[in-house]
């Protein structure tokens, strides 16, 4: 694998999107299965104790970096743009070094802190034997990030994919088979360690292959690399708190027990938020390029079009697990997490009718406007703190789904307000409420399901029921055009045109 200095085309960078979606998209899918698992082996306190250890060992992570990756991959593909290869190998060497220091320095850190992590933030001594094993994983996890880094800068996208999907796969293999073992706990952090462990080896491998045929050069100092990379270190602290802060209120103020069946809930809206963060993936990139070749009235247009089908799709997917919540759960994680179904209720409803967030994201940073996310980001995180601080000693995790609900919904509410006001907000709303009409219809349809045929094993058919109920309701309330077949009918492959041909007549949609 030899350092390429050629531009990518634009064929090369959507390759590039779609190799790191289906790693995403496998890496999802693992840690749900192992949930999914490790729900039916091991108690709902350990369930928390595991999604608490997750939540120290990216913590530590997040510090450890200092962003450095992003500057590595910025600076190693620039140079390489310039055909300067030596320059480039100099800043992959001075990241790695600095990347071993603080792997070791994190991991003496955790180490050092783990009888503190343990009693206070665990509230469990008898855990700090397993954080100081975990100490090592943090570190080898942290050195795996330097060297991601370094291959996103020679884009190097296939590489990175595969040996993210062979390092979720051995993420869920190891730790099933030490807990089936007996190992509990310790069972799961040694699994983690075999994955990173596996990881580091084979990207270290590849990152050397590339570099070993080109001389160093001592042409930039990192202290650039740094002054670059810090900015980056904020929004990067605060996007983890956005993403665990009503975690971290629930280990404060109640218990592991909580927090397992709150894991459980969240794990189960994530699932669904598999396909907003595909849809968000790929428009970035489009609109990035619309607004670079004609400017920011094209954006206006592939707004509307792009929402039309984030509504379509997400807000039934959204409030069909609202809907079959309880079976869903009894279903896959067994009938001792059940109480995490109004969790789920909440936070879905909140996702369906924030579901344009994907659209409004991806708006802001085509235009620039990344000052607005930090502040979104760091507005929602404080209201979601103060409401989980709230109601989580009353209401346990239903108090943290309702922080959680505050957050998603104050960040949406507050990028909205400013892009409407820089930009104007140009959302397709008659397919929103459409969109929301049917998919409402749906849920009644499939709540009267379960009164009338009740049961976990039921959930395929209820699946089904809401499926033919919203399909009906959407060629009753006429919410397709001939636009969205052809559509369908470039994504799809021609064999099934036939199906497609089917489609076109139960909708009416003939020209």
């Amino acid at each position: 694998m030899a350092v390429e200095t050629q531009a990518p085309s634009g064929a090369l960078v959507a390759k590039g999107a779609s190799y790191l979606f289906i790693q995403g998209l496998a890496a999802n899918a693992c840690s749900l299965l192992f949930l999914i698992i490790a729900a039916r082996i091991i108690s709902v306190s350990n369930v928390g104790a595991i999604s608490a250890l997750g939540m120290i060992a990216t913590l530590f992570m997040t510090i450890g970096t200092f962003a450095v990756p992003s500057g590595a991959t910025k600076y190693i593909s620039e140079y390489l743009g310039k055909g300067e290869e030596s320059t480039a190998k100099d800043v992959f060497e001075k990241c790695l070094k600095f990347g071993f220091l603080t792997t070791v320095i994190i991991s003496l850190v955790c180490l050092a802190l783990s009888r503190l992590i343990s009693t206070f933030a665990l509230s469990n001594a008898s855990l700090q034997p397993i954080i100081m094993v975990l100490a090592l994983d943090v570190g080898v996890a942290i050195f795996n990030s330097f060297l991601n880094g370094v291959l996103f800068g020679l884009q190097e996208f296939r590489t990175i994919a595969l040996v993210g999907i062979v390092a979720s796969a051995l993420k869920l293999l190891g730790p099933i088979y030490f807990l089936i073992a007996g190992l509990s706990l310790f069972g799961v952090i040694t699994g983690w360690i075999i994955a990173d462990l596996a990881s580091a080896l084979l990207l270290l491998l590849l990152v050397w292959s590339s570099f070993r045929k080109v001389k160093s050069s001592d042409a930039l100092s990192f202290g650039e690399i740094l002054r670059y990379s810090l900015p980056l270190y904020g929004s990067c602290i605060i996007a983890y708190f956005s993403a665990t802060v009503d975690r971290f209120v629930i280990l404060s103020l109640s218990n592991l027990t909580v927090l397992g069946i709150y894991s459980i809930a969240m794990a189960a809206v994530n699932a669904i938020g598999i396909v907003s963060s595909s849809i968000g993936s790929s428009l970035f990139p489009q609109m990035a390029q619309l607004h670079g070749l004609y400017g920011r009235d094209a954006l206006k247009e592939a707004s509307v079009k792009a929402s039309r089908y984030v509504f379509l799709i997400f807000v039934p997917l959204s409030i069909g697990l609202l809907a079959t919540a309880c079976p869903t759960v009894k279903l896959f994680f067994g009938g001792g997490y059940t109480s995490g179904s109004l969790s789920i209720m909440i936070v879905s409803a909140v996702v369906a009718f924030t579901s344009a967030g994907v659209i409004i994201d991806n708006l802001l940073l085509s235009l620039g406007m990344t000052r607005t996310i930090l502040e979104a980001s760091v507005i929602s995180v404080a209201i979601g703190a103060a409401v989980s601080g709230l109601l989580v000693s009353p209401l346990g995790s239903i108090g943290a789904a309702i922080g959680r609900a505050a957050l998603l919904f104050s960040s949406f509410a507050y990028s909205a307000y400013m892009l409407r006001k820089s930009f104007g907000l140009h959302l397709d709303t008659g397919a929103f409420k459409k969109s929301l009409i049917c998919s409402s219809i749906m849920a009644i349809g499939v709540i009267v399901a379960q009164l009338l045929l009740s049961g976990e094993y039921m959930l395929p058919l209820y699946i089904a029921i809401g499926g033919l109920i919203y399909v009906l309701m959407l060629r009753l309330s006429k919410a397709l055009t001939h636009q969205d077949v052809q559509l369908l009918g470039q994504i799809l492959p021609s064999r099934f045109q036939r199906f497609i041909d089917l489609f076109v007549k139960f909708f009416s949609l003939e020209d």
